[in-house]
């Protein structure tokens, strides 16, 4: 993924997670790498954790 659709997918999540923006500079990287695969499972674990925390 190149750098500018990485940034504005990382700042998306960072909104809709509610993820550190540390995490999200880790998310840009990952995905500027290529490693979608472990991006998408982060999101899941993250929404999941988010999901128990609300009861939903």
């Amino acid at each position: 993924m190149n750098k500018e659709d990485a940034v504005f997918f990382a700042g998306q999540m960072e909104d809709f997670l509610d993820i550190p923006s540390m995490f999200c500079e880790k998310i840009e990287k990952m995905l500027s790498e290529g490693k979608a695969m472990e991006v998408c499972e982060y999101i899941v674990r993250r929404r999941r954790e988010l999901a128990k925390k609300t009861g939903v």
